[in-house]
């Protein structure tokens, strides 16, 4: 800020400037060339205007390329913090002195800078955004004691985001958490959403995107149904559900599981098989259930079936999903304290959101009890040569789920020190 009694800046207590108040009529670095009258007109050299004339003003995004531009001196740099293209500046500044009639900057091979015209523009252009982006956050202050908005996407709608999302609303005392799962496309300035969470790869115009964890895929189906599936082979028998989801290739899912397990010829021909394909994961899950049919879902979504037993992974075999889950927190617009803190809570347990990953049988069970069996942490686990079920039980006699075997199988006790679901009874 500027003194009007000095001319020069003043500091706060930390030593850095202090924050530009509305009762501030000078503009920063660029007494002599425009100043802010006490009746709020605008003095450029010898002429006054008012300073709520706004017709004259050129488009706001060439102003935006053109403060980039004077910042970093360099195109490329300028594009990155617009997240546009160096193509796109340039037509923004081009607009700019041709709209104004004045040359802002010279260019040559390998670099870029501003004519003296150009130096005196931007001292009066840069703090006129940084009066913007106060008031901008003013505005957004007198929110800060309403609930944090969050979106999700509707996969992360079940029991167990929905508990690890309460207790970090426990962690901050007095914050209202209000998590949207609706599946309409995201609009930050439209759903005055704070952060939101989505699955994808990660590229989002509009936002800045961190990753929170990549979650497990596999195929997936009754126990019922798991019966019939003794190899990766007998999945081309049965009727197999799909998304129309695709990968960075534009593979489908089951593709992308089949090659990564059993080479591209196996994917190709399980992918040349098409079947009932269902745009929501929410359907594909209750349709399993219901149906004699497999089909390849993210851990997230059926765990809950999983730790009930209602589905199994009777192959096991799962692997990382194509697409992550990313915290996204909009670029135009100033966070509120409280959404700066859930976010970094978010971040810290992230490895929480997401359900235990499922995990093998110990050794001496699956040659004593299973061919190859899955242990879905809680759930069930799958082996392919009897057909006795068998309990999982938690330390306190709580069913977790059932183990299904198909094969006689003698009695045994699993009680791994490292087992936070307790033992498997036989």
């Amino acid at each position: 800020m500027v003194s009007k009694e000095t001319g020069k800046k003043s500091e706060d207590l930390t030593g850095h400037p202090k924050a530009m108040s509305h009762s501030d009529t000078v503009i920063p670095e660029a007494a002599g060339f425009c100043r802010l009258g006490a009746h709020e007109n605008l003095t450029v050299g010898d002429k006054a205007y008012m300073s709520n004339d706004t017709s004259k003003l050129p488009p706001l995004n060439s102003l935006k390329a053109f403060d980039a531009v004077a910042r970093y001196a360099n195109m490329s740099k300028a594009a990155t913090a617009l997240n546009i293209a160096p193509s796109s500046v340039t037509q923004h500044l081009r607009n700019l002195e041709a709209y104004i009639g004045v040359k802002l900057l010279t260019r040559t091979a390998n670099s870029i800078a501003l004519t003296q015209e150009g130096k005196r523009y931007s001292a009066a252009v840069r703090p006129a955004f940084d009066i913007l982006a106060a008031a901008t956050s003013s505005l957004l202050s007198q929110d800060d004691d309403g609930p944090l908005r969050v979106s999700c996407v509707p996969t992360l709608e079940n029991s167990w985001f929905a508990a690890q999302l309460a207790a970090l609303e426990e962690r901050m005392p007095g914050v209202s958490i209000q998590c949207d799962f609706s599946p309409v496309p995201l609009n930050f300035d439209r759903d005055h959403v704070d952060f939101a969470i989505r699955y994808g790869a990660g590229t989002y115009p509009d936002a800045d995107s961190e990753l929170l964890f990549i979650d497990k895929v596999a195929p997936v189906c009754t126990p019922l149904t798991a019966r019939l599936i003794k190899t990766a082979d007998d999945l081309l028998k049965i009727a197999r559900l799909s998304s129309p989801d695709v990968t960075a290739e534009g593979h489908s899912t089951w593709y992308y599981w089949a090659n990564a397990c059993y080479g591209s010829e196996f994917a190709q021909t399980i992918d040349g098989f098409k079947g009932l394909m269902l745009n929501s994961s929410r359907f594909i899950i209750e349709a399993l259930k219901v149906g004699k049919s497999v089909a390849i879902t993210d851990h997230i979504t059926a765990s809950p079936d999983l730790r009930r037993g209602l589905l199994v992974a009777p192959l096991g075999q799962w692997i990382d999903a194509p697409y992550g889950y990313y915290l996204l927190t909009p670029k135009r617009r100033m966070p509120r304290v409280a959404s700066k803190q859930l976010k970094a809570l978010l971040k810290k347990t992230a490895h929480l959101l997401k359900p235990p990953q499922p995990t093998e049988l110990p050794s001496h069970l699956t040659t004593d009890v299973a061919d190859s069996c899955d242990y879905a942490g809680g759930g069930n686990a799958l082996s392919h040569s009897s057909q006795r079920a068998i309990s999982i039980h938690r330390p306190d006699g709580g069913a977790m789920g059932n183990l299904l075997c198909h094969r006689p199988c003698t009695t045994t006790d699993w009680r791994p020190d490292n087992d936070p679901y307790g033992s498997i009874t036989m």
